[in-house]
């Protein structure tokens, strides 16, 4: 037999998560909310707060409204496995729903930078697209850096904030909680009050910080997820890599075999491969891949080049993986070029099995991941190793042949 208990959310959120962790650990299995839109407060938000802080939990409502809850939306909601994007929009909402706020966003720490993975304006959802946010900087910076909430109302002292640029009276009040997994910092959770509004308190306060605790919980989960789904990519490419060059298959034979790999796991709309012939000014295209045409060998790219000029020039001679703004395959033809382009070199020098994969996405403000960039640094240093083989292997064929002709 199992157990449930009913609440009414009519009590803080806090008080409704702590209700949920004493009845988890009493055994009870079960978790049902009163819906109403006029009584009570928002059970969706309240339902993702309870199940992010208990481990085997079910919960529903009980009971809801069929008029303004369709039957068919309502089931999915509950039946579903939410994706984290969908997880972390469930825990802002909740949070600018509980706190009347008219902005609430997202960030998630990469490296020593903040970028905004999601947000809300007004009741509008959206991707925010602001320009990164270094650690120190700005109240997200600072928040970020020191690991601390802070709650500002228009007039506050701002003078320990670094960079803070001018919002020009837009903000009536704002609160900033860090996001906390074991003592770091993987991220910092805003809303905010425009000019007209009333001032947050240190009660709102407290409300957006355990929300906070709820999206920390959720981005842990998360990193655990991505770390598998990371080395389980590495392990696929590196594998598709020693299958393709397997035996004596030519080079660019091996790049077109490898082409659909490459789409699978990072997503381009569209890949290509180039190698030298010599030429120091230019490598000759020999694959190439898109979600429409799928893999084209050497055939269906013939007398198409890849032109060195300065940004490929610098990859090259660096031999990493570098954005380039200036790459262009000659001679002219319909071939587009996606908008943001990720050249990855393999191998240095003027060897001649020197090689370039490029990869290209149509949004201009793409950003590869950073572990797929780890990812690719290991495709690039197998790749190198299994083309510096067969260039060796060249060259003593070579040298035997003049041998043999010179007996």
């Amino acid at each position: 037999m199992e157990f449930g208990f009913t609440l009414k959310p009519d009590m803080t959120p806090s008080h409704i998560v702590d209700l949920t962790r004493q009845a988890e650990s009493a055994g009870f299995a079960y978790g049902w909310v009163f819906d109403s839109h006029v009584l009570w407060q928002e059970a969706y938000p309240l339902m993702t707060l309870m199940a992010a802080n208990t481990r085997r939990m079910r919960f529903g409502t009980c009971v809801t409204n069929p008029v303004v809850r369709d039957p068919t939306v309502t089931a999915s909601l509950l039946a579903k496995k939410i994706t984290p994007r969908e997880l972390f929009r469930h825990i802002f909402d909740g949070a600018a729903d509980c706190l009347n706020a008219d902005e609430a966003s997202l960030m998630l720490l990469e490296g020593d930078e903040l970028r905004v993975v999601s947000g809300r304006l007004g009741s509008d959802h959206a991707t925010i697209r602001l320009s990164v946010i270094k650690i120190g900087e700005g109240v997200a910076g600072w928040v970020a850096r020191e690991g601390k909430p802070v709650l500002l109302n228009e007039g506050d002292n701002l003078s320990r904030f670094v960079n803070l640029s001018s919002k020009g009276g837009r903000i009536r009040s704002a609160i900033s909680v860090p996001l906390q997994v074991e003592g770091r910092v993987v991220g910092v959770l805003n809303a905010n009050r425009l000019a007209g509004g009333e001032n947050f308190t240190q009660q709102d306060l407290a409300i957006l910080r355990l929300f906070g605790d709820t999206a920390a919980l959720a981005i842990d989960q998360t990193s655990l997820l991505k770390t598998v789904q990371t080395r389980a990519r590495a392990l696929q490419t590196l594998l598709a890599v020693t299958e393709t060059f397997a035996g004596d298959t030519a080079p660019d034979a091996a790049l077109a075999r490898l082409m659909p790999t490459l789409g699978e796991t990072f997503g381009p709309a569209r890949a290509m491969a180039f190698l030298s012939t010599g030429d120091a000014h230019r490598l000759e295209a020999v694959a190439s891949w898109s979600p429409k045409t799928g893999a084209q060998g050497a055939e269906a790219v013939a007398g198409l080049a890849l032109r060195v000029g300065p940004d490929v020039a610098r990859a090259l001679a660096a031999g990493e993986a570098m954005w380039v703004h200036d790459l262009a395959v000659e001679p002219p033809t319909d071939l587009r070029l996606p908008a943001r382009i990720l050249l990855v070199p393999v191998g240095k020098g003027t060897t001649l099995t020197r090689c370039a994969i490029m990869l290209g996405w149509e949004d201009p403000q793409f950003v590869l991941p950073t572990e797929d960039l780890r990812v690719l640094e290991g495709l690039t240093r197998q790749l190198e190793l299994v083309l510096s083989r067969q260039d060796r292997a060249a060259r003593w064929v070579c040298a035997g042949s003049s041998l043999t002709a010179m007996g």
